[in-house]
This record gives structure tokens, C-alpha cells and sequence, in this order.
């Protein structure tokens, strides 16, 4: 077992009090945990990039504006 399957393991295994081996019918309660796990991380990258796109958008947007009431010289 490699180092990143130790240490998730005994994560899991120290928030929820279930061993997980080979012979117990645990591997569900695992999966869904690292599904869960996963998901917190995925939250965080979309809420990121939906920052990262909403300040890009606030950027456009006032270029647009300041070129759509830019006066033309004359």
C-alpha cells in the first residue's frame, strides 16, 4: 500500500472508529467518504475559477464600457 492510501485510510479510520480491511464489509462507508472528500475539494477549484471568471467578466465589461462612451474626437 502505497503512502496516500495509508494516510487516507487512517484518516478515515480516525473520524469515523471503522477499520478498514479486507474482511470487513467497510469499503462502502470508505468509498463514499472519499467521494465526499473528493467533492470538498472539487467545491473549492469551482469556487475558485468562478472568482477567477467573475473578475474577468467585471474586466470586460468596463472596457466595453469605457469604449462604448469613449468620445470620438472630433
Amino acid at each position: 500500500m502505497d503512502e496516500v492510501q495509508k494516510f487516507l485510510r487512517l484518516k478515515f479510520e480516525a473520524e469515523t472508529d471503522i477499520v478498514v480491511n479486507e474482511k470487513t464489509a467497510c469499503w462502502k462507508q470508505y468509498a463514499l467518504w472519499l467521494e465526499r472528500a473528493q467533492m470538498k475539494i472539487l467545491r473549492k477549484k469551482v469556487i475558485k475559477e468562478n472568482n477567477i471568471l467573475r473578475v474577468n467578466i467585471h474586466r470586460a465589461i468596463k472596457i466595453l464600457d469605457d469604449a462604448i462612451t469613449a468620445r470620438i474626437p472630433d
